[in-house]
């Protein structure tokens, strides 16, 4: 018994022992030239150098189209990502040395699974300075329509700092397939925000069931929805019209941050929302655009009603905006009452 006690105990001592923790920075290197053990940036030449990698890729490299790069990350080993923008996709750096990186099929771009760990030795991704407040966390993103940016497909026991998207980055990337599929919804969501308000006893039309949350209208918004001069090209049609698109873009951002948080333990949903979040604040800024261009008009002609109107749906949309905004970026954000 004793023996086979001290047998557990060094097995147990050796599988910690050999746990390794690699390191990713921007200014790193190659597999070829870093061995990715030490927190430091490629000297400049030689190969095999004690310095930290340059993409995430280097440790867990994308798998698909028939290969299976061999993984540097196993169970147990930690990540260590500095700061910086990690691109995932068609561009990332090296990328087009993996064959599940190709024009022709690029959603499999992004990194392999995450190993499992163990319940004592979990497998660990981390921002440097994560026990620190992590002051400059990593931007993991996706593009060229990288079905992901992190894996965890059967994966247990992992411990994950959730990426602090590049939300700029990410913006620019929409594309007008993404921005067709959106409106495809928010045309769902305006219709049966239309249908509730011309049925609903005159007391509660306000106040609108969605999936997660009760929305909250405006008095002017809910007439909107009751309009029936919207074809007009009018001044009350056009400020109708962008009351009816400010409703439809709020509610769609409130439901996707909802969506986010149910999400949170899943990477592969996590993402699908965030790309739709993206996706809204580009056409939530179109809509803004929208907006002050005829409350600017409003005003001139002296409707000081229809700016106020228009001025507190847009205030909606960029508080909620800004929520969502912090919320992909990893900065902390206050989460207003939904609809209010």
């Amino acid at each position: 018994m004793k023996f086979l006690l001290t047998l557990l105990v060094l097995i147990f001592t050796w599988g910690h022992a050999s746990a390794a923790t690699y390191y990713v920075r921007t200014d790193g290197g190659t597999k070829s030239q870093c061995n990715g053990l030490n927190n430091a940036a490629y000297p400049g030449s030689g190969s095999a150098q004690n310095c930290a990698w340059h993409h995430p890729f280097d440790a867990l490299p994308p798998q698909g189209d028939g290969a299976t790069p061999a993984l540097a990350l196993h169970g147990g080993d930690t990540l260590m990502i500095g700061p910086g923008s990690y691109e995932m996709g068609l561009n990332a750096p090296g990328a087009k040395a993996y064959l599940a990186c190709n024009q022709n099929w690029s959603w499999d771009c992004y990194m392999a699974n995450i190993p499992s760990g163990t319940a004592a030795a979990p497998t660990r991704i981390l921002g440097i300075g994560w026990n620190q407040g992590c002051k400059a966390p990593p931007q993991l993103w996706g593009s060229e329509h990288s079905a992901q940016v992190i894996s965890m497909l059967g994966s247990s026991n992992v411990v994950l700092a959730r990426p602090v998207l590049n939300v700029k980055a990410m913006r620019k990337a929409v594309t007008p397939q993404q921005e067709a599929a959106e409106e495809t919804k928010l045309l769902k969501v305006e219709e049966s925000v239309r249908i509730f308000v011309r049925v609903a006893d005159p007391k509660f039309r306000q106040v609108v069931p969605m999936r997660f949350f009760n929305l909250t209208l405006t008095p002017a918004e809910a007439d909107a929805y009751c309009a029936d001069f919207l074809e007009e090209k009018s001044l009350r049609a056009g400020v109708a019209r962008v009351l009816l698109r400010l409703v439809a873009v709020t509610a769609r951002i409130i439901t996707e941050l909802e969506e986010l948080k149910r999400a949170h333990n899943s990477p592969s949903l996590w993402k699908l929302h965030a790309d739709s979040l993206i996706t809204l604040l580009v056409l939530g800024d179109n809509a803004a655009e929208n907006g002050n261009r005829v409350a600017n008009l409003a005003g001139q002609r002296g409707h000081r009603q229809q700016v106020e109107e228009v001025q507190t749906s847009l205030k909606k949309l960029r508080d909620y905006s800004g929520i969502a905004e912090r919320t992909l970026s990893g900065s902390e954000a206050k989460t207003a009452a939904a609809g209010d």
